[in-house]
């Protein structure tokens, strides 16, 4: 798992989203790791550029051998740069992260002051009985007539 939570220093990236400018939004690392800022008409400082090439690094390994801190396919890039170890996912380590910025670093601990942003919001229900009825839905006649229109959580 990671967390990427870096500022990107060129605002143009946000085209008017003003509430992004000094945050991290959602999606703000598919530029690092797709090397698009160019194809999005802005650029990427050194240290992101090599944000970025990290990130490749990490992505590259896990595509080749299903543990991102393989040494074994890694570039000789990768193997210079001496990446931080990703650590392993386990039900019973905890929440361990890469915490994926200029500086990344292995992050430990839980993430509760954001899942209590979820949690207050009382969303969990509403997808759960939404989904319910999509299931009673497609299970019966209605689906073939196309019965999504008739789908509404509860208030």
């Amino acid at each position: 798992m990671y967390v990427f939570d870096h500022v990107i220093s060129d605002r143009s990236v946000w085209s008017g989203l003003t509430f992004c400018y000094e945050h991290s939004c959602h999606g703000a690392e598919l530029p690092f790791l797709f090397h698009s800022a160019s194809v999005a008409n802005f650029t990427l400082s050194p240290s992101e550029k090599l944000l970025s090439s990290r990130m490749l690094c990490y992505w590259g390994a896990f595509a080749h051998t299903g543990d991102p801190s393989s040494r074994s396919q890694q570039t000789t890039f990768c193997r210079e740069k001496r990446l931080p170890i990703w650590p392993r996912y386990s039900d019973t380590s905890g929440f361990l992260v890469m915490n994926l910025t200029v500086r990344s670093h292995t992050q430990a601990g839980t993430r509760n002051h954001i899942c209590d942003f979820w949690d207050q919001l009382d969303i969990y229900f509403a997808l759960s009985e939404l989904a319910a009825q999509l299931i009673n839905c497609c299970s019966s006649q209605h689906c073939a007539k196309g019965c999504a229109h008739r789908l509404s959580p509860s208030p």
